[in-house]
């Protein structure tokens, strides 16, 4: 999932010629989120969250895992979808 979102970040947001470039290099890789969780002995540490991914500089282009994902029309294909925000996960001691 993370290379499709860096290619989707390029076709949005690089010139033609950047594009080329960035298929022997690419400046912008996409990275996993992360959240915060207590653990015994060594307290509040960071660890990746593979359920949300951003890449670049726009951090409206974001990968997530989300539920109920629906038309928001059904007789309007168009209209776009919507979907329930999944929330990452807690520190369940």
């Amino acid at each position: 999932m993370k290379l499709l979102l860096e290619v989707l970040y390029a076709a949005r947001e690089y010139e033609a010629v950047d594009k080329f470039d960035a298929l022997n290099r690419n400046p912008y890789r996409a990275h996993y989120g992360s959240v915060t969780v207590d653990l015994p002995g060594e307290g509040e540490v960071q660890i990746a969250y593979m359920g949300r991914i951003t890449c670049g500089h726009n951090p409206y282009l974001m990968a997530r895992l989300v539920d109920n994902l629906r038309l928001k029309d059904p007789a309007d294909p168009m209209a776009g979808l919507e979907w329930d925000e999944r929330p990452p996960p807690r520190d369940r001691r």
